[in-house]
């Protein structure tokens, strides 16, 4: 009996603490990740990282463009990824990054909001190109 219950409390914790890790990520970190995934071609990771009008408008060419990732990361090779500053404002956030290129470089600006379960993630992003 007790060891059953060790093992209930067990499992409880286990799942609270995986939770509670999933919320941890901060805005810089999706960003990180949406980049990373803009890189490699990820789609699964592109798609999880963003919401709303952002994942409206790309929603076609994420999910029936098969050449997508290919161009993906072609698009994005050799670049680097860099976080100029972020801003939390509650449930909102602003990051200003800038990806260098091997020749050019470029700015954006992406917004986030907290989804109901506590991620992160991008509706907006503004690139000065």
């Amino acid at each position: 009996m007790i060891k059953t219950i060790l093992c209930i409390f067990l499992a409880v914790f286990v799942v609270s603490f995986g939770a509670l890790e999933a919320k941890a990520f901060e805005p810089n970190d999706t960003v990180l990740s949406y980049f990373q995934a803009l890189q490699q071609g990820d789609i699964n990771t592109i798609k999880n990282t963003i919401t709303g009008e952002m994942y409206k408008n790309n929603k076609v060419i994420l999910e029936q463009n098969e050449n997508y990732p290919e161009y993906l990361r072609k698009a994005y090779q050799g670049a680097e990824f860099q976080i100029i500053d972020s801003t939390i404002n509650n449930n909102e956030a602003e990051v200003k990054a800038k990806v260098n290129f091997p020749d050019r470089q470029n700015e954006f600006v992406l917004l986030l909001i907290k989804d109901d379960l506590g991620n992160w993630k991008i509706f907006k992003e503004i690139s000065d190109q």
